[in-house]
């Protein structure tokens, strides 16, 4: 909150309006619920960009958990993906998924290369809402762009996602996909639709898009409420309940095992590091000549400056895969120094010179190798742990449902 003498901090604030589902924005200043909730939600929400197994793109949003490097969304934003992307703070990140909870529609997933920060994520504390009480959403609507926007919307009420075993004049598809399992005859699909049937969900009047499955709804207080999960005719959204969310991320275990294939993809090096190879290649190939006999140490210290730098990023890294790959550049530095040195002091002699530059062009040479390539985790399957073959409960996907009963996947 502003201070009595503090100046207050207004923004422009993109907004989905409840009712027409149309993107706008709203100017609110600080000490607004607006502007408070916006500014404390929107750092701990990022957009999942997905690939599907026919390699078309997809988006969906999630939201920080535990120590900052787990994320929570929707199981429909990330069933049927192959692969899962994190786009935040203009870096992208890969993403596995470790839990799933298809019961809900939730999941909970790892991003891979991201530091801890238990800054970054929403608190999941209790809450107890009354009827027609505020709560906000920040999600990352449409397939393209970065842009957070606020769901302001206020709680109608709380009830079960269908009632279809008790009420057949429901007959939209989701239903009938529902009514089709319990009705199959094979006893575990029964199950399967009747826990769907029956899971709580919360219903909102409030506007979402496309993109949007997977945010949070917050309390005026920053508690989460629910997870954004599906809109209906009447252009409310319906929201998984927080406790179903805190039920996934405080059990240690999976139902189901995920299995993943590491692939290494060719991509273009940075701007930044090809200038910087480039500038290697020259210092080698100026003293393989003969010539600037300080130009190899120049550029050694340039690297020096990048080990120093990966050496603290190693010592608080808490990502494996992280590690890793900054054990590589750190031992691709120290080659990169240790040659320019070696080079510069043996430069009289042309063996010592040549093995000293021999050793920078290596460095150069891995570290060419490696900022071609992009490690791609490639979601392969998804089995169940008590070896039972019946595969995760998935929504039936669809654009628009025409009567005020269906829902669609936002």
């Amino acid at each position: 909150m502003a201070g009595p003498q503090d100046p207050q901090e207004c923004l422009v604030i993109p907004t989905i309006k409840a009712g027409e589902q149309d993107l706008g924005t709203v100017n609110s200043c600080s000490g607004n619920l607006f502007h408070d909730s916006y500014v404390s939600m929107a750092p701990k929400v990022a957009k999942l960009s997905t690939i599907d197994t026919t390699g078309l793109p997809d988006s969906g949003s999630a939201f920080f958990v535990q120590d900052g490097t787990h994320m929570v969304t929707n199981a429909h934003v990330v069933l049927g993906t192959s692969e899962i992307h994190v786009n935040y703070q203009d870096k992208q990140y890969a993403a596995v998924v470790e839990k799933l909870d298809d019961i809900n529609d939730l999941a909970e997933i790892k991003v891979i290369g991201l530091d801890a920060d238990p800054s970054r994520s929403q608190k999941l504390g209790p809450v107890a809402l009354m009827t027609n009480e505020h709560v906000m959403g920040v999600g990352v609507p449409g397939t393209s762009g970065q842009i957070k926007y606020l769901s302001p919307g206020a709680l109608w009420g709380s009830n079960k996602y269908y009632n279809i075993l008790n009420d057949p004049k429901i007959q939209d598809p989701e239903a009938a996909h529902i009514r089709q399992a319990y009705n199959s005859g094979d006893p575990v699909l029964q199950q399967l639709a009747q826990q769907v049937a029956n899971s709580p969900r919360l219903v909102v009047n409030q506007g979402a898009r496309p993109g949007n499955s997977g945010s949070p709804d917050d309390d005026a207080a920053g508690n989460l409420v629910g997870v954004i999960t599906a809109v209906n005719g009447n252009n409310a959204t319906v929201d998984v309940p927080f406790t179903k969310v805190q039920d996934l991320v405080n059990n240690p275990e999976s139902v189901f095992d995920m299995h993943y294939s590491t692939v290494n993809r060719l991509v273009g090096p940075s701007l930044g590091a090809g200038l910087e190879d480039t500038a290697g290649v020259g210092a080698v190939v100026t003293g393989l000549l003969g010539k600037g006999r300080l130009v190899p140490l120049a550029y050694a210290g340039v690297r020096a400056v990048s080990l120093i730098s990966e050496m603290k990023d190693l010592a608080k890294s808490s990502d494996a895969n992280q590690s890793h790959d900054l054990k590589v550049s750190i031992g691709e530095d120290l080659a990169m120094v240790a040659g320019g040195v070696a080079a510069t002091a043996l430069w009289r002699s042309p063996g010592g010179r040549v093995a000293g530059l021999g050793l920078m062009g290596l460095s150069l040479a891995s570290r060419f190798v490696n900022d071609s390539q992009e490690k791609h985790y490639v979601l392969t399957g998804i089995t169940r742990k008590n070896g039972d073959t019946h595969a995760p409960w998935a929504p039936l996907q669809q654009t628009q449902y025409p009567n005020a009963n269906g829902y669609t996947n936002p």
